[in-house]
């Protein structure tokens, strides 16, 4: 069998997988695996262009470890799918190679395998994904689903003077895993989940949004402007989607009223700033960081937050503000491992700064 080369980059919501392997001449592996099957809708009839997106467990590396975008494919008029060239060699030599599929098209309720709306290391809960074992170098058939009709989330993005935000970035967050800390799904690592970006709209003239294609269940909101002249809010007066409050919504109902209102960011400075300095750093073999707002120079009390982040690339705010207090302050944050930086906005006529990554081992 020949190596694979596996390559990770970042993208919105799960990191990108991109697994591959060729032969001599450019051809193919004959260990490539198929999934095939068929999406219909409510009525029975077939979906046509229905991305159906095929996940498995990256296993390389000592970061956290979960679930990695592999290739995506859409039905065709008859509905049918071939999600193809799939690796069929696993972890520990096993003869087969796990994989979830996602089927989604903006119209019906997205839905995971077989009727699900999340992926898990454990799996077997009702809202869990099927792993579909692909041995090798075989077609796994007959992967039918039915999509029922979407779910909605409804509001509004207004200024902080009620102005409404035409193309105001709305999305919405379901609570989904990041992975286990184990090289494995059955390593008995501890699992850890987190709010995931599904879907993302522009608000329209009137800032109004409608959030479709959303399976039955939780969800929390934010709002971006694009301009970055506002601040970010979640729905719920909420600044980080950890503090944010949940809107439920049925199987295809709509929840309205999911208002969000931005507020305004500090004007820039009128005279020519002094940056503040930052020294982010992680304590040796502890896990804490300590931080270091100006060091040996002006004194003050100063508001920063710390990001992690996430499978995605994408930075979490973890809920809170935090302060420095006095000259050269140096404080220690007590933090699960994980990838950390700091964020200090503009404040006291000083420009604000970002941190480089830290990574944070027990």
């Amino acid at each position: 069998m020949p190596a694979a080369t596996r390559i990770v980059t970042g993208c919105a919501g799960l990191v990108l997988g991109l697994v591959a392997a060729m032969v001599p001449g450019g051809a193919w592996a004959a260990d490539r695996g198929h999934i095939t099957g068929t999406v219909i809708g409510a009525d029975d009839a077939p979906l046509a262009g229905v991305t159906v997106t095929a996940y498995t467990w990256n296993d390389f590396g000592t970061q956290l470890l979960g679930p990695v975008v592999v290739t995506s494919v859409q039905t065709d008029a008859s509905g049918a799918y071939d999600v193809s060239n799939l690796l069929t060699d696993s972890y520990a030599g096993a003869d087969h190679r796990d994989y979830y599929l996602r089927f989604s098209d903006g119209v019906h309720a997205f839905e995971y395998y077989d009727n699900a709306t999340r992926i898990t290391v454990s799996g077997g809960g009702p809202t869990d994904a099927v792993a579909i074992h692909v041995p090798y170098g075989t077609t796994v058939s007959g992967m039918d689903v039915q999509l029922g009709p979407a779910s909605h989330v409804t509001g509004a993005v207004t200024d902080s003077d009620g102005a409404a935000l035409a193309g105001a970035e709305v999305t919405a967050y379901s609570w989904m895993t990041e992975g286990t800390t184990e090289h494995t799904p059955w390593g008995g690592g501890d699992e850890r989940f987190s709010w995931q970006a599904v879907t993302t709209v522009a608000a329209d003239a009137s800032g109004a949004y409608d959030l479709g294609g959303l399976a039955a269940g939780a969800y929390r909101i934010s709002a971006h402007d694009p301009s970055g002249a506002l601040d970010d809010e979640y729905f719920g007066g909420a600044s980080s989607v950890d503090q944010a409050d949940s809107v439920t919504v049925g199987a295809g109902g709509t929840a309205a009223g999911a208002d969000i209102q931005l507020g305004h960011q500090l004007p820039p400075p009128t005279t020519m700033p002094q940056h503040l300095t930052l020294r982010v750093g992680a304590l040796r073999h502890r896990s804490r960081l300590f931080l270091n707002v100006n060091p040996n120079r002006a004194s003050g009390s100063w508001k920063f937050r710390v990001q992690r982040r996430a499978m995605s690339g994408a930075w979490h705010t973890r809920p809170g503000v935090l302060h420095t207090r006095g000259r050269a302050e140096t404080r220690t944050l007590d933090l699960p491992r994980g990838t950390y930086r700091v964020v200090l906005a503009h404040q006291g006529g000083r420009l604000g700064a970002v941190s480089a990554p830290v990574r944070l081992q027990r």
